[in-house]
């Protein structure tokens, strides 16, 4: 028992160190590929699961559009076959329902392939990667059997899974805040992007020269600070809202 001790505590120490890794990679890219494939390494590279694997999927949980993975033989198997939307049945469980999926015999979750032999005897966790109400695909280990009915491993598991979900929301907002300026900065009329809580997240020079103010005073601030409280509340709210409910 004690020797069985020593050994998860090896073991929850190498996935902590793992997270530290994993989380350098969230803070510091800003390209989606690179950061998944820095996850699946970091997850590996610590010793702390033998395999790691990526799918992200378009929306609604279909196309997938990007997959990484790290280990010796195992989930690379199976790439051209989740590239092609074949999933297995724990992953497709996993991108329907937001919560831990756990497998615990993956040999027979993921049977054939030339490296299938490498997951015998291993056990596996999927999550669902989602952020803020929307689905980014799925995060997917393999690991010691004898940990895979750890609770500490699966709170720790999904942290990763978690921090890894909110890492591609936010370049996904990046990108969609860059292509949204490029367009907003072409148009010879004022023009302003507004975050559903009534924030300035990008305005055009028109739209600054309009109110006489510079774009620090502008950008992250309310709407009310630069039009108004009175305007605001009397007219603007109302039309922001329709706007905001597809109208």
């Amino acid at each position: 028992r004690l020797a069985e001790a020593r050994s998860r505590e090896a073991h929850i120490r190498q996935l902590l160190g793992a997270m530290r890794r994993v989380n350098r990679f969230l803070i510091a890219e800003g390209d989606p590929l690179r950061l998944i494939e820095g996850v699946c390494s970091s997850l590996v590279q610590t010793l702390c699961y033998y395999h790691a694997a990526v799918v992200l999927t378009g929306d609604q949980g279909a196309p997938v559009r990007m997959t990484a993975w790290a280990g010796q033989g195992g989930f690379e198997a199976f790439e051209g076959s989740w590239k092609q939307g074949r999933l297995s049945p724990a992953m497709d469980r996993a991108l329907a329902r937001d919560r831990l999926v756990v497998v615990e015999d993956l040999a027979a979750e993921f049977p054939g392939g030339p490296h299938a032999d490498g997951l015998a005897g291993r056990a596996g966790m999927i999550r669902r990667l989602s952020e803020d109400g929307r689905a980014f695909g799925l995060l997917l280990v393999s690991m010691p059997a004898e940990y895979i009915d750890d609770a500490e491993e699966h709170v720790l598991f999904e942290d990763v899974a978690a921090d890894l979900a909110f890492a591609l929301r936010k370049i996904d907002a990046e990108k969609q805040l860059q292509c949204l300026w490029q367009i907003v900065t072409t148009v010879p009329h004022p023009i302003a992007y507004v975050s559903a809580d009534y924030r300035y997240l990008a305005v055009n020079d028109v739209y600054l020269d309009l109110f006489d103010v510079s774009r620090d005073h502008v950008i992250g601030h309310p709407v009310a600070e630069i039009v108004g409280q009175d305007l605001f509340e009397g007219e603007i709210r109302r039309r922001l809202d329709q706007c905001l409910a597809g109208e």
